[in-house]
């Protein structure tokens, strides 16, 4: 029979193996669970938005203006987290890249551009007051005027995708699509005495409307939908399928 000591050596070798076991299991599982706040580290960073607010870098999913009037820049994009917000006074919003997340031009007679070689996923809205929105690249997400008389350009390299939604809102707004721009999505005047001119064309599926109000809509050729809506409204289309619901005297704008 083994002595008591020898007994005590061979007991004490075992919990020293059974230690180091649970320690090297416990160290596998912390490396385990470290695994997914790295990654989580690394999708904050990427999900932060670099931007320059009256020449100074700001960085984050929280972009503001001042009550003033200012400048802000977001050239490598606007992600989805991210918000966009001018505040007050007479504004200037220049995004780039791939806009993901939300542009606001608050209070003030506000310009947004999205600018060239970008596109909008996200949404743009101009807010209340006067507002020009520039656009000059693929639309498939959402465009607002917001309140008040607003402009909206698409220049040449701008596009309504099918799932694009570009409304002037409240107030008689002018929407002015440029030469080789195509509409699948939807282009409407929305509220009150509106002017939607596409000089490209409505493709299949693409709707213009001009919704309530006395509203003047051309479109070059309509291979989609050119609806007045409700109101006294004028209609042209130089080419392609009759417009609906245009109950004055068609004439070209201008």
């Amino acid at each position: 029979m083994p002595s008591y000591e020898s007994y005590e050596k061979r007991r004490a070798r075992r919990a020293a193996r059974k230690k180091a076991w649970r320690a090297a299991r416990f160290a596998a599982t912390a490396a385990v669970l470290a695994l997914p706040a790295a990654a989580l580290a690394t999708d904050s960073a990427e999900a932060a938005s670099s931007c320059t607010v009256n020449g100074q870098p700001v960085s984050g999913s929280d972009i503001r203006g001042t009550e003033g009037n200012d400048t802000i820049t977001c050239a490598a994009g606007v992600t989805a987290d991210t918000v966009v917000d001018a505040l007050g006074g007479d504004d200037t919003v220049v995004v780039g890249g791939q806009v993901a997340g939300r542009v606001r031009g608050g209070d003030g007679n506000d310009r947004i551009i999205l600018d060239e070689g970008s596109t909008l996923t996200g949404d743009i809205d101009g807010q209340a007051g006067t507002d020009t929105l520039d656009l000059k690249g693929p639309v498939s997400g959402a465009v607002r005027g917001g309140q008040g008389d607003d402009t909206i350009h698409l220049f040449p390299h701008a596009r309504v995708e099918s799932g694009g939604d570009i409304r002037g809102a409240l107030g008689a707004d002018t929407i002015t699509a440029d030469d080789d721009v195509d509409v699948l999505g939807l282009v409407e005047g929305n509220d009150q005495d509106d002017t939607v001119d596409i000089k490209g064309t409505v493709g299949p599926g693409g709707r213009v409307h001009g919704d309530a109000g006395d509203d003047d809509l051309h479109a070059r050729l309509n291979n989609g939908t050119v609806d007045g809506g409700d109101g006294n409204d004028r209609c042209v289309v130089d080419d392609g399928a009759l417009p609906i619901n245009c109950e004055r005297p068609a004439r070209p704008l201008g």
